[in-house]
């Protein structure tokens, strides 16, 4: 008898967990900061496209012919990750400013 009890307890407990373990994985992934849309003009009022990518910024400088980004998103998978430091498009890698690095400065619409 203290066997099918227990034998009860440990279903009981699977089913707990089954429905448990994801819930609390829904909301870490909730709150956890990661976002599925672009971040807003007000925090990035600068984006920069490249042949493989579209970078969002808060600032946006030119340091001797090199595009940078300072303080920026990118699109990881289904979530834009925000990144501190500083990004630098140079040429060598990106191509040319203005034809495969192309700066896009977001405001925005007012109706």
């Amino acid at each position: 008898m203290k066997i099918l009890t227990i034998l009860k307890m440990f279903f009981y407990s699977i089913i707990a967990s089954a429905i448990a373990i994801p819930v609390i994985l829904g909301m870490v992934l909730k709150f956890s900061g990661r976002e599925t849309t672009p971040p807003n003009v007000t925090d990035a009022p600068w984006m920069i496209q490249t042949t493989s990518r579209i970078y969002y910024g808060k600032a946006f400088s030119l340091v001797n012919g090199v595009p940078e980004l300072n303080g920026f998103w990118t699109l990881d998978g289904k979530n834009y990750d925000y990144h501190g430091g500083i990004i630098a498009f140079p040429p060598q890698l990106y191509g040319k400013f203005g034809q495969n690095v192309i700066l896009v400065q977001r405001t925005t619409s007012t109706h």
